[in-house]
């Protein structure tokens, strides 16, 4: 986590979310919110992805994961809401949603590929691993 000095769309995000706490709310949102904000400070050019499963039961093999190569960073603010706002469940059940990942996982079998991208080379697409 980072400082206060915060990319706006984490902020806006933990806002919305702060709103709609628990499983089954909803709410309207008004105006525009764009993913892309989320990934300003990424360097969206050079990741891994791979094949996998969901991370909470049934665990289907359903989802293609990317995984930057550098982290993101989000400020201390947006990380409390995240771990201290969000329920699985109700409130009043106190299952705030923490802890919830999985351990780490074999490959069985799946490649892994590493993409880079640079303005004088063509895309690279590298298996790293099967």
């Amino acid at each position: 986590t980072k400082g206060n000095n915060q990319v706006s769309g984490w902020n806006t995000l933990a806002r919305f979310l702060k709103e709609i706490p628990e499983k089954g709310n909803s709410k309207n949102l008004k105006g525009e919110f764009n993913l892309g904000s989320l990934l300003r400070t990424a360097d969206v050019n050079q990741y891994f992805h791979y094949q996998g499963s969901l991370t909470s039961p049934p665990c289907a093999e359903a989802v293609t994961w990317i995984v930057f190569e550098a982290p993101l960073e989000i400020s201390y603010k947006v990380h409390k809401v995240f771990t201290t706002s969000l329920y699985f469940t109700t409130i009043q059940e106190c299952r705030k949603m923490q802890d919830n990942f999985r351990p780490l996982q074999a490959l069985n079998g799946r490649s892994v590929y590493y993409s880079y991208y640079s303005p004088a080379h063509k895309p690279f697409f590298s298996c790293l691993a099967y």
